[in-house]
């Protein structure tokens, strides 16, 4: 019996052991794989898209700004020289960065085909800055002077000076829109590639949530599942297990012996142990006792005037209470050392071990206070208006002498007497040896 337990215990173990190894390993790929996505759209994809962002400011804003004031004069040309060239060593910077971190082969052939593009249109700023270089004397003026100059030009060579500048200026700021736009469509184009793979990443994670959370349900279900038989095991070892100790092996069937555990032992209405089983444990508990020279107490304890509760009440509500009143009695023994059974109709019986008179007659007492103090209505009762408990309890040290069944014909004795005597109390016998 013992080895068919610890097999299938081991196995219930070994179940839930893997269950939650295999959860565990599953919760550590998977959170590593969603972690994977977050950092992969936070660094592939939004840092990507800050980047762009950033190089179309610096087109946009920084150089045409830079280019602007040198035209009115805001800047000197060494100024303007310095500025430019430090803007266009950080576009190179960042655009190299950028290329470094793309890392999406669909969009390869794009990307590079769009730096040789940048390539050339940062090569036309290079050259603005050589034309900023050769500019002289006239150059330094705006635009708007220049035209001046232009109009009241007194000779011809003052009139070409101003007219090759002009022209000059003229080209060059429309070359920079244009070069200036040609960035634009390239950056947005990239922008909206980044936007397109932040939102395929995120159907991919969602999907993995999906799929991860899924296989959590089945894990959990299957942790449960093994939980709920281990346990079942072990309730019905420990059945096994109380008779063994008491000196008896079934040598059944599994599937009989589970059927005799349950139904000739086990009370099917209160779960307490049954008449049968109470001889079993009497005798062993009877045999211990006399060999240790020890004291050993039984307790009857009979509802008052039940048939009554069923006539008025009904047998529902009657069996109500035979549950109540075994719940009641459980939760008053010492688990350890006292059983409690359930007889026949209403009467239970408790088996004190390991006691003295002291404590058998004050666990005796306390059974009639402590069902009284419930206060459970009995309209019908002669004794009082709740539900009342009649005792009789017998107490002995067991010695060779003491016949096998003398302790419960005391008790017996003891029921009646208190019965007779008005019910609602208890009779105490003691023999001491």
């Amino acid at each position: 019996m013992t080895k068919v337990f610890n097999f299938k215990s081991i196995v219930s173990l070994f179940i839930i052991a893997i269950s939650f190894i295999y959860l565990s390993v599953l919760g550590v790929i998977q959170i590593n794989a969603m972690n994977d996505r977050v950092d992969f759209l936070y660094k592939e994809s939004f840092i990507h898209i800050a980047t762009l962002n950033e190089i179309d400011k610096i087109y946009h804003i920084n150089l045409m700004k830079t280019i602007d004031k040198f035209n009115n004069e805001e800047i000197t040309k060494a100024q303007t020289s310095l500025e430019i060239e430090h803007l266009l060593i950080k576009l190179q910077d960042m655009w190299k960065k950028y290329r470094l971190d793309f890392n999406h082969s669909d969009k390869e052939e794009y990307l590079t085909n769009a730096l040789i593009e940048i390539k050339k249109i940062e090569q036309d700023f290079y050259t603005i800055l050589k034309k900023i270089d050769e500019i002289k004397g006239a150059s330094k003026l705006s635009l708007e002077q220049l035209l001046s100059l232009r109009e009241k030009a007194l000779d011809i060579e003052n009139d070409r000076i101003v007219d090759e500048v002009v022209v000059d200026r003229i080209i060059s700021a429309s070359q920079l829109e244009k070069n200036i736009f040609t960035v634009d469509i390239i950056i947005q184009e990239l922008i909206s590639y980044e936007l397109t793979i932040i939102q395929s990443e995120k159907e991919y994670f969602r999907d993995d949530f999906e799929n991860f959370r899924y296989q959590l349900l089945i894990l959990i279900l299957l942790v449960f599942i093994s939980v709920l038989s281990y346990f079942y095991l072990v309730i019905n070892f420990h059945k096994r297990l109380t008779l063994e100790n008491i000196g008896i092996e079934l040598n059944l069937p599994e599937d009989e012996e589970e059927e005799i555990l349950t139904v000739e032992y086990i009370d099917s209405l209160t779960l307490l142990s049954s008449r049968k089983f109470f001889n079993l444990i009497y005798e062993d508990k009877l045999e211990n006792a006399k060999v240790n020279n020890s004291y050993i107490s039984l307790i009857k304890i009979d509802i008052d005037m039940f048939a009554e509760y069923n006539k008025h009440y009904g047998y529902d509500s009657g069996n109500d209470i035979l549950v109540q009143i075994a719940s009641i009695l459980e939760n008053m023994i010492d688990e350890e050392n006292d059983f409690v059974f359930k007889f026949d109709g209403e009467v239970f019986v408790i088996l004190l071990t390991n006691t003295d008179e002291e404590r058998s007659s004050e666990f005796t007492s306390r059974i009639c206070e402590t069902i009284r103090d419930k206060n459970i209505v009995h309209e019908t009762s002669t004794i009082d208006n709740v539900l009342t408990v009649s005792v009789g309890m017998a107490y002995c040290r067991v010695d060779d002498n003491t016949r096998k069944y003398s302790l419960l014909a005391h008790a017996d004795k003891m029921l009646v007497e208190a019965k007779e005597s008005g019910q609602n109390r208890y009779k105490i016998y003691t023999k001491e040896k």
